[in-house]
Order: C-alpha cells, then sequence, then structure tokens
C-alpha cells in the first residue's frame, strides 16, 4: 500500500523539483513580474499571473447570521469592504483551502461554515484562492507563499479600517491551507489562533526550502491534527509536530474509516469508493474536514491524552501516570499554560460519523 501510494504521488509531481529562491521583498511580490520570470524559468509556457487582493483573483467570501448562504465578496478596500455586512465586534473564522481544491456551494468548507453559523455568530470568510493551486505543485507552493501575504494585508486592513481585533481571527486551514494561515500569521501581529488541519507534506517530501511551513510562533495559538503522512505512504499530510498542541487521531497516520470498500469525498467529489492504495491516502488526507466539522456541531468531544507515542497512549503509559494530561481536540481545543510548544496528544476515534468516542 504505502510503496504504491508513493508512487502514485510521484507520479503526479514528478519532474516538477525547482530551486527555492532567497526570499523575496514584499515590492517584488506584489510586482510579480520579476518574481514571475525567476519561478517559471523552467516553465514559459505558463503564463503568470501574481495572486492579488480583488476579486478577480483572490475572493474573500464572508458569510454571517444575516447573510449565510450567499457570499459577499469582501475586498480591502472601504468602498468594497463596507458594501459587507462584516461585525468588527464577533470573532472571524477564516477558512483556506489547499492544493488542487475547488469550491463549490456544496463543498467541504461550506459544509465547515454552515455548523459555525449554527454555533455561533462570527464573521466566516472563505479564502478562495483556487487560480493559484494547481498543478505543478511546486508553482502552487510558491503562490501560497504570495496568497499568505495577501491574506496578511486583509487582516491588516480589517484591523485598521474596521477596528477588529487580530486577536479574534481564527485561520483555519487544510493541507497546504495550513501553511498559507502561518504564512498570514506571521505577518499579522498578535493573531488569535491558527489550526491546521492535516497540513501538507509534499514539500519537504520534495525536499523544498519551507519558506512556507506552519509554526507554532504563527499565533497567539496554533493547533494541529494530523491523520496522514507523506513519508509512509499513507496520505498528504506532515506528520512532525508543528504548533503548541498537536493532536494525532489514531497515530495521525491512518484512520479507521479509510478501508477498502467505504466511502469517502474528497472537497467537492463526494461518495467515492477506496479502492486503492491511493485512495486510502486521499480518504486519510481529507477526513480531518470531518473530525473538525464534528467538533463543532456534536455534544461528542474529541478528548485526547498527552503522550510520547500512540503506542504508549494505547497502553496507558502516559506520563504522568496517576493523572494524565488530557486536552480537547477540534474547534473546542484550548491553549494548555505550562506546556512546551510541539506537545503531542493522542486519541482513537470511531470508524463512523460523529467519529468522537469521548473521554478514554
Amino acid at each position: 500500500m504505502k510503496s504504491n501510494f508513493l508512487i502514485g504521488i510521484l507520479v503526479t509531481i514528478s519532474n516538477l523539483i525547482l530551486s527555492e529562491p532567497e526570499p523575496l521583498d514584499l515590492e517584488l511580490l506584489e510586482a510579480g513580474v520579476d518574481y514571475g520570470v525567476d519561478a517559471l524559468k523552467d516553465y514559459p509556457q505558463i503564463p503568470f499571473n501574481p495572486p492579488k487582493n480583488n476579486n478577480n483573483s483572490i475572493q474573500y467570501m464572508l458569510y454571517t447570521d444575516q447573510r449565510r448562504n450567499v457570499p459577499c465578496y469582501i475586498e480591502p478596500y472601504t468602498d468594497q469592504f463596507d458594501k459587507c455586512s462584516f461585525n468588527p465586534n464577533h470573532e472571524t473564522k477564516f477558512l483556506i483551502h489547499g492544493y488542487v481544491a475547488i469550491l463549490a456551494p456544496d463543498d467541504r468548507f461550506n459544509d465547515i461554515k454552515k455548523v459555525l453559523l449554527d454555533y455561533g455568530s462570527y464573521n466566516v470568510i472563505i479564502v478562495n484562492w483556487t487560480m493559484y493551486n494547481n498543478f505543478p505543485f511546486v508553482l502552487a507552493y510558491r503562490n501560497a507563499r504570495i496568497v499568505g501575504i495577501k491574506v496578511a494585508e486583509f487582516m491588516k486592513f480589517t484591523v485598521n479600517h474596521a477596528r477588529a481585533s487580530p486577536e479574534t481571527f481564527h485561520c483555519i486551514g487544510h493541507s497546504l491551507g495550513s501553511h498559507v494561515c502561518g504564512q498570514a500569521g506571521r505577518l499579522t501581529s498578535n493573531l488569535g489562533r491558527i489550526t491546521g488541519l492535516d497540513p501538507g507534506g509534499i514539500s519537504k517530501f520534495l525536499r523544498l526550502k519551507p519558506n512556507i511551513r506552519l509554526r507554532y510562533k504563527d499565533a497567539n495559538y496554533v493547533d494541529v491534527i494530523h491523520t496522514s503522512d507523506i513519508f509512509s505512504g499513507t496520505g498528504l499530510g506532515y506528520l512532525d509536530a508543528l504548533g503548541h498542541m498537536d493532536f494525532y487521531p489514531n497515530g495521525g497516520v491512518e484512520q479507521p474509516h479509510c478501508q477498502k470498500g467505504r466511502r469517502y469525498q474528497l472537497n467537492t467529489v463526494k461518495n467515492l469508493t477506496i479502492q486503492t492504495s491511493i485512495d486510502e491516502g486521499l480518504c486519510n488526507h481529507y477526513i480531518v474536514l470531518s473530525y473538525f466539522k464534528y467538533s463543532i456541531m456534536n455534544n461528542c468531544r474529541f478528548i485526547a491524552t498527552k503522550c510520547g507515542n500512540f503506542l504508549s497512549y494505547k497502553q496507558n503509559q502516559c506520563s504522568p501516570f496517576d493523572h494524565p494530561i488530557t486536552a480537547e481536540m477540534g474547534f473546542r481545543s484550548k491553549k494548555m499554560t505550562g506546556l512546551p510548544p510541539k506537545s503531542k496528544f493522542f486519541l482513537e476515534t470511531l470508524e463512523f460519523p460523529p467519529y468522537c468516542k469521548g473521554e478514554k
């Protein structure tokens, strides 16, 4: 299974490894011209249009209590921003998709948006960067770096113009979108929280320099959920601890639901049947979106235990033995004081929705 999955990944991204450029200043990124020439020197046939904060490039789709189903396309310019009902007194949830994802009215991010608005009054902003997240991966990786800068610019405008507090911002990213959140957080002082949903590991697999990689320093609280590992051939995720608190359901590698013959879904494509090891890996990588959704909408909690590894967790060998440290995974996760960064928490889930088992 593992070797077949890696072969499938390699076929998809073969011959795409480029040398990573040194960090470019914001003016060069904004202009896009010289960056485009440098970044695409081996791909002259691909036109380069640098990401920009307008509705023809990066879209910010705002949903609120008053506008739950039809988004207001909000832009970081006074006349455009004021047309939308952004409420600075409410928390803002940024939802950022990953590599090759597409958006549609019934996609996984809209599912999360709906349950967020059912749960409370939020500004929910789905960031659409689908013009820049496509094959080849190295190009999407470079674009993600600029998109993160643009998201930071949007956040800064929101703080300055609407008087919103960055502490009330929560950036939720899946796959490569996790690292976009990290880039935005590095450039946004006092960002409240970042949740990384199975952060993408392809960049490390390709040995690219970590110019984009989620880090615990990118927000006041960074929590990460790991559900797959590209190096073991079980998905597209990055297994190393990245946040203040990292959660590893079922060890963070293979998820119980993702077995051959079962149904799974990507972002927009639903009711797929798991037939191959690649299907299993994609299921592992995308099921984290379901875990997060159910952590919002369900009374059942994903309770995890701080431990050295999954085997020790299963054998009840987590220190301190008399009173193990527990924490909640998902939407309700809270930063715990007194813990070192990259603290690891483990738990088991059920095979079927709502997946959570409650406290061990």
